[in-house]
């Protein structure tokens, strides 16, 4: 949708210039990033930034994708995709499903609520069945979560997004990296969890992806 776009290019704008790819049209060699943040300068958008930046310095070039600016409705159970038919939903879900089918690789940014992801990354995730039935769109794609939490809840949030994974056909997820922070600027202030980000970031960096489209 329109909107969707506008609120891609909008998030996408929100970092630094080499992070930048208004239309999202060149994306066979990039990641995206999906960050989903409880609060804007939160630790989720610190890991985020941090990863996105080491990128840049090693001249990868990576898409933010933040699904709260996009508005992602429930799924409604109609089917309709089951039997061949568009989506009854008319919303911002297609464009932010874009922007990931056609990355190299996606690294998810998500907190940990109640041992599993906020709603709204649960939304996307219940949308995505649109392409459930159509040979493995995640085929080859690396997945990597970075998952934050104040304390603990890693374990059924992993096998939620694994499971999502490979139910679209993708290998088990690439990495579970599992973060300690809470209140704003903990996970700055945690150098460990600086190191490890910027070692995934450098890893993601030596990455060779097909182009999908």
């Amino acid at each position: 949708t329109r909107g969707g776009d506008r609120r891609g290019k909008q998030c996408e704008e929100d970092g630094a210039g080499a992070h930048r790819d208004p239309r999202a049209e060149r994306l066979g060699q990039r990641a995206v990033a999906l960050e989903v943040r409880p609060r804007r300068g939160g630790n989720c958008d610190d890991a985020e930034k941090i990863v996105l930046d080491e990128l840049a310095a090693r001249g990868r070039a990576a898409t933010r994708l933040a699904l709260r600016d996009f508005r992602i409705e429930h799924c409604r159970g109609c089917l309709n995709c089951q039997r061949g038919k568009p989506c009854a939903i008319r919303d911002d879900f297609a464009a932010a499903w874009r922007l990931v089918k056609r990355a190299g690789a996606v690294v998810w940014v998500i907190p940990v609520y109640w041992c599993s992801p906020p709603g709204l990354v649960k939304d996307f995730l219940d949308r995505t069945v649109v392409d459930f039935n159509k040979g493995g769109v995640m085929r080859g794609k690396p997945a990597h979560l970075i998952s934050v939490a104040q304390s603990a809840g890693f374990g059924p949030q992993e096998k939620i997004l694994d499971a999502w994974v490979r139910w679209l056909g993708g290998p088990p997820l690439k990495t579970r990296m599992r973060l300690i922070a809470f209140h704003k600027g903990d996970l700055l202030r945690n150098a460990s969890a600086v190191r490890k980000l910027k070692a995934l970031a450098r890893k993601l960096a030596w990455l060779r992806h097909s182009r999908r489209t």
